[in-house]
């Protein structure tokens, strides 16, 4: 089975405030590419400063 891969039009820019852990990988503050559902997630969490598309 082949896993499409993220591409660069799917990924957001955001800014992180706070760290936020992932199984098998911790984010630290600063401006990061994620994907739209990470997004929502730290979104939800608070630990966004602001979104830019």
């Amino acid at each position: 089975m082949a896993v499409k891969k993220k591409t660069s039009e799917e990924m957001v820019w955001v800014t992180l405030t706070q760290t936020h852990d992932l199984p098998g990988m911790k984010l630290v503050p600063g401006r990061l590419r994620v994907s739209p559902a990470l997004r929502e997630e730290l979104k939800a969490a608070g630990k966004i400063a602001e979104t830019a598309e």
